[in-house]
């Protein structure tokens, strides 16, 4: 059932409400310039460091601020998370980990740090729904460069339940994430022992 459908009706759970992101998170809440301080270092998360639909990110890129692009403008904190503005369909969010506290993110993602009423990770969840998805579909502008801008992200409505429900959701969610994530690294590893043994029946 999608937000619209649950508001016309009186079947949410009690306590749970549908908000706008703007009433529960800051939206780009810090910027910085690295181009300011130029020999100091620092980690850069552009839109191809995120595994689209896995919340992870993978690769940063370890600059210092002269080598800054002009893009690389948005101060991210521990449990940020961060989302793409540019088509957000392929689901590049993340939420940010300790070790990139305090780093750069580009002006290509949305940064989304709660207000307290919401838990980061089930945060992280809703925006993979398939409801927020068709929601960032319906606003999206351009065609060949399909993006949101900032007040589009701040209209986008999810459903909120208290937070100690929030947090058993997310952890169940995630518990499937890790089992998933763990099948598909023993689904590679197979791959690899098949070609290694196949290499090595066909040469001896």
């Amino acid at each position: 059932m999608t937000i619209a459908k649950k508001q016309e009706t009186t079947s949410m759970p009690n306590g749970w409400v549908i908000s706008e992101l703007k009433d529960i998170v800051d939206i780009n809440p810090e910027s910085h310039d690295p181009t300011q301080t130029p020999l100091e270092k620092f980690f850069y998360i552009d839109i191809d460091a995120v595994e689209n639909g896995s919340g992870v990110i993978s690769t940063v890129k370890e600059l210092v601020g002269n080598d800054a692009p002009s893009r690389a403008r948005r101060v991210v904190r521990t449990d940020d998370v961060i989302m793409s503005e540019v088509r957000p369909y392929l689901k590049a969010f993340a939420l940010v980990p300790k070790k990139l506290n305090n780093q750069i993110c580009s002006t290509g993602f949305a940064v989304l740090r709660s207000k307290g009423k919401i838990d980061p990770q089930y945060l992280l969840n809703v925006l993979f729904s398939n409801d927020v998805i068709d929601q960032c579909n319906r606003m999206m502008v351009g065609a060949q460069y399909p993006a949101l801008n900032d007040s589009q992200v701040k209209k986008i409505r999810i459903l909120l339940p208290p937070l100690p429900e929030q947090r058993r959701i997310a952890t169940i969610l995630t518990t499937v994430d890790d089992a998933i994530q763990n099948s598909r690294q023993a689904a590679a590893e197979m791959e690899r022992l098949k070609m290694g043994t196949m290499q090595e029946l066909m040469t001896k």
